[in-house]
């Protein structure tokens, strides 16, 4: 909720936050006081008031109202392997609605777990090295400070090397669990 002081404000019908997020019902109206719910997708911005009485019109707040947003403080483990649980840590994650991560098209909107401190989500498989975005319902976008790394597959020997086409060759490394097709050129 905000609580906006003032005057006359019992004639006030309607607020619209920024990008014409309107918002009709108030908690509380009196001629000096007005409690409103700010909208899950509310964004940064002035307010302004519209009115009805003798002269209906609207004002513009000159105070900025500032929306909180979520913010990354933590990403572990740090490097992960693809489809394993990422844990981030940070403040007002509870607003998180979406996770972006680099390589992947598609949000993930689902979560392992969440709460105002922590979020608790699947890596997706096309995850890429690189920073994590965090979405609120008003679609602005709260982007990690660190990278996430990711594990990959590494390569320590290959025998026998040479290898004749049509026997079999053994590939010893790190993380082979990780390979899902393995091509030759």
């Amino acid at each position: 909720n905000v609580t906006i002081t003032g005057t006359y404000l019992n004639w006030v019908d309607r607020i619209t936050f920024s990008r014409d997020k309107t918002v009709t019902t108030f908690v509380s109206k009196t001629q000096t006081q007005l409690v409103v719910k700010i909208p899950d997708d509310a964004e940064t911005g002035p307010l302004i008031l519209h009115y009805t009485g003798t002269d209906s019109n609207f004002v513009q707040t000159s105070d900025t109202l500032k929306v909180t947003l979520p913010v990354t403080t933590g990403l572990s483990p740090n490097p992960i392997k693809h489809q394993t649980n990422l844990t981030i840590t940070g403040t007002n994650l509870d607003l998180a609605k979406q996770i972006l991560f680099n390589g992947v098209s598609a949000p993930v909107t689902t979560f392992v777990s969440q709460s105002a401190t922590q979020i608790v989500v699947k890596i997706p498989a096309a995850t890429k090295k690189g920073k994590v975005t965090l979405v609120a319902a008003s679609g602005v976008q709260s982007v990690s400070t660190m990278d996430l790394d990711i594990i990959l597959p590494t390569i320590t020997t290959m025998s026998p090397n040479p290898v004749d086409p049509n026997t079999n060759l053994t590939v010893t490394g790190t993380n082979l669990d990780l390979v899902t097709s393995v091509s030759f050129v």
